[in-house]
């Protein structure tokens, strides 16, 4: 990011706000406000001090602010591509305790939390979410819109499709393939390939719910 960098955040609750605390940290970055598309929304609200405003409201704002997104998976696309076709670009975060290896591949409107780590040749798309504490093995891929989060451990050559949920504290062993819209409960070890649009919880993961995408 450059110096002086403004950045609206997508999103406006809680973890909007902690996101906007980590982007921040780095100097020269500014959080100018959040950005929503759903209510509930009173015009002129605040979060941590700094405006709320209603998707259309932005449309003619400077394009050289850039725009992260920092709500979950199953809502985030549609407000992503609203603030797309006004002609805004995304930031990726990385933040500064982070360790990305060279190899590994980042795309865009990204945020990587404190402690997360990314090995070798880690693929990683769009919009993804690595919060706190994450650990991606060497070769593994989390595709567009995925939400990881904190303590998360990912072995080698694992696939994730895109907008999955990995929560708090799951483990993922190697060469394990997680189908597109599936959620991963917190504590659980996956130990075999994942379908989509299932939940799976438990020692080993076992399908608990399927459909979910409905």
């Amino acid at each position: 990011m450059s110096i002086n960098q403004k950045i609206l955040i997508l999103g406006a609750g809680s973890f909007a706000r902690s996101i906007a605390d980590i982007i921040e940290e780095v100097p020269g970055n500014q959080v100018i406000g959040f950005v929503v598309n759903l209510p509930p929304f009173t015009g002129g609200s605040k979060l941590a001090d700094r405006p709320i405003y209603w998707v259309d409201e932005i449309e003619d704002f400077d394009k050289s602010i850039l725009a992260v997104c920092a709500l979950g998976r199953k809502i985030k696309k549609k407000l992503i591509d609203q603030v797309a076709s006004f002609g805004f670009d995304f930031t990726t975060f990385i933040h500064p305790t982070a360790y990305v290896s060279k190899t590994a591949k980042i795309g865009k409107g990204v945020i990587i939390n404190s402690g997360v780590q990314l090995a070798t040749n880690v693929v990683i798309g769009d919009h993804v979410v690595i919060n706190r504490g994450a650990l991606i093995g060497h070769d593994s891929t989390i595709q567009d819109y995925c939400m990881i989060s904190p303590g998360v451990n990912i072995a080698s050559f694992v696939n994730i499709g895109p907008s999955c949920e990995i929560k708090m504290s799951a483990s993922i062993i190697e060469h394990i393939t997680i189908g597109e819209g599936s959620f991963i409960g917190a504590s659980s070890l996956v130990t075999g390939d994942v379908p989509a649009d299932v939940k799976v919880v438990g020692i080993p993961a076992q399908v608990i719910e399927r459909n979910i995408k409905d």
